[in-house]
């Protein structure tokens, strides 16, 4: 059976095919191919492939103990039509490496994307001789094994994560001897409502109510949970940790997923030794849980969008949802992803995303609404912005103390308060009242927001870490200790700060405008949300694992790997 002019087939072959075959609209699948010498290559190697797959990889051993190079090694055969050579697929596949490394013909289609993930019998591209076009495999050594990526990455990762575990853990043992050095201001409060969630959260005559309304249910559920099992605090801090090395790893993972595996393991290293990362972990915070929440939330997001599915959608307003119920300054987060995907999102993954997203932050303020008559989310909103930002405000432009302007706005406020007002009327007030002082005093709010920002961004951490190791007096640099540390945290610091900003500017000329609209994006919302009168270093934490992702992208673009050799044809 012979080819005639114009691709036909020769001896009224074409009479034997079905109908819906003999027309060229049919479907790729069902066209007959005529069968040429590269094809027939092709499929050689292919038979070839799979025999040595099926049998037992054994490093055989000679008498004197040497080893011999193992008998599924491909061997190199002149072929009996050395025009048509082509290089040996088989080595990279018998590795067990990567799929995404092994040679592919240009133009077949990616595994997952609309085709089988495996060599074409006689088809995909070829050049002006009708031959396939491929890309050479690594070049090995006859007595070496081909390179697994992927072991290599996970023993670093894990190395990575070992970091992360000595750190962490090494502050957890120093500070460890006096359960009092993990508790804040706040811890009070939170481990009263997780041994009472029903009277903080259910009686709304009891005197924990007020509390309930203020700290949002995420974070003492945890520790209820936690302490449930074990009443000590250790344990409570010790699932913290293990927590905060979770948001190492998923740290990683959103970096090889934006800028491949080695922006992810130095990101991921940078966060594993980040101070602020390390000593708020071992703080009675809800810094810890906020954080792996978010990094969750937003590594899915991403996936979501990569792939268009809604169930990644879907795990992600859930983890933010449950972000947001745990420190309610991640409430417009969700704006800021929703925006960023807006030019390739699908109604359906939108859909997925805000509906577990809606019912549970729409849930508990329905819940606050029912209670109090009031649709709050937290109580604590009315606080900040009258005592720290009005306040501050006042202060900056009366030139008066900060605790007069305080007092003075007190007053306002209870002359305003109807009778008998509850927690969420009073907060409701105090909203309006410091909107009101806010908009009347403009050049005060900037100046609480830049010196904010300021304590925000450059805070080294020195007096929470001073708590932790005992410090009577953990404000004050008296010691040469607390000198040389804090030196040494400004320096770090500054390091992570340079590599991002260098990384900033990589991702600039990639013209990768995306990833780092996401990243400045997340770090800006988290900036201008915290910013104020009331910021310090604690309020960085949750931005270090995208600021170490930026570092990351910066470091890892000096060692980037050469990119791999442009297909070459086969030799006619």
């Amino acid at each position: 059976m012979g080819r005639g002019r114009g691709g036909g087939l020769r001896g009224g072959a074409h009479r034997l095919q079905p109908r819906a075959v003999r027309g060229r609209l049919a479907p790729p699948h069902r066209r007959v191919r005529p069968a040429s010498r590269a094809g027939a290559h092709a499929r050689a190697v292919h038979r070839e492939e799979h025999r040595r797959r099926c049998r037992r990889r054994v490093q055989p051993f000679a008498p004197d103990g040497v080893a011999h190079p193992p008998r599924d090694r491909p061997v190199q055969r002149q072929s009996r039509l050395p025009h048509l050579e082509q290089p040996d697929v088989a080595p990279y596949r018998l590795a067990g490496a990567d799929r995404r490394h092994r040679p592919q013909l240009v133009g077949e289609r990616e595994p997952g994307h609309g085709s089988p993930g495996r060599l074409p019998d006689g088809e995909g591209d070829q050049d002006a001789g009708g031959q396939g076009v491929v890309v050479p495999p690594p070049v090995t050594s006859a007595t070496e094994e081909p390179v697994r990526p992927r072991s290599r990455r996970g023993q670093r990762i894990g190395l990575i994560l070992a970091v992360a575990v000595a750190v962490r853990g090494a502050l957890f043992l120093l500070a460890g001897a006096d359960e009092r050095r993990f508790y804040t201001l706040d811890a009070g409060g939170y481990l009263e409502l997780a041994r009472h969630l029903s009277a903080g959260y259910l009686e709304p005559r009891s005197q924990l109510f007020a509390m309930g309304l203020m700290r949002t249910p995420g974070y003492p559920l945890f520790a209820a949970a936690v302490l449930k099992v074990a009443s000590s605090v250790r344990a409570l801090i010790f699932v913290q940790l293990v927590l905060s090395v979770a948001t190492v790893w998923l740290c990683h993972r959103l970096g090889t997923r934006l800028m491949g595996p080695a922006a992810g393991e130095v990101a991921a290293l940078i966060l594993s030794l980040d101070p602020v990362s390390a000593i708020y972990a071992n703080q009675l915070q809800p810094e810890t849980l906020f954080t792996a929440l978010v990094v969750g939330g937003v590594l899915t997001w991403v996936s979501a969008l990569d792939t268009n599915a809604p169930p990644a959608a879907a795990l992600s307003g859930l983890l933010l949802g449950l972000a947001v119920l745990t420190r309610p300054i991640g409430a417009y987060l969700a704006l800021v992803l929703l925006a960023w995907g807006l030019r390739r999102l699908r109604i359906r993954v939108a859909l997925a995303f805000l509906a577990p997203l809606t019912i549970l932050v729409g849930g508990w303020i329905v819940r606050n609404d029912r209670a109090t008559g009031v649709p709050v989310l937290t109580t604590i909103q009315g606080i900040n912005l009258l005592e720290y930002r009005a306040a501050g405000a006042l202060a900056s432009e009366s030139g008066i103390d900060v605790d007069e302007a305080r007092r003075t706005l007190r007053v306002a406020l209870w002359s305003r308060l109807p009778p008998h007002a509850n927690a969420a009327e009073v907060s409701r007030v105090r909203t309006h009242l410091a909107l009101e002082v806010m908009s009347a005093h403009p050049r005060g709010v900037v100046a609480g927001f830049l010196d904010g920002a300021w304590r925000l961004l450059t805070g080294s951490g020195l007096t929470a870490l001073s708590r932790l190791l005992g410090d009577d007096d953990p404000e004050s640099l008296d010691a040469g200790w607390k000198r040389t540390t804090a030196a040494a945290l400004a320096f770090e610091l500054a390091v992570v700060y340079g590599c991002a900003s260098w990384g900033l500017l990589v991702l600039t000329r990639m013209g990768r405008w995306t990833t780092g609209a996401l990243l400045l994006g997340v770090i800006g919302y988290f900036v201008l949300i915290s910013a104020g009168p009331e910021a310090n270093t604690r309020f960085r934490f949750p931005a270090m694992p995208f600021i170490a992702l930026l570092a990351g992208i910066g470091v890892s673009a000096r060692n980037r790997r050469a990119a791999p050799p442009p297909p070459v044809p086969a030799t006619p």
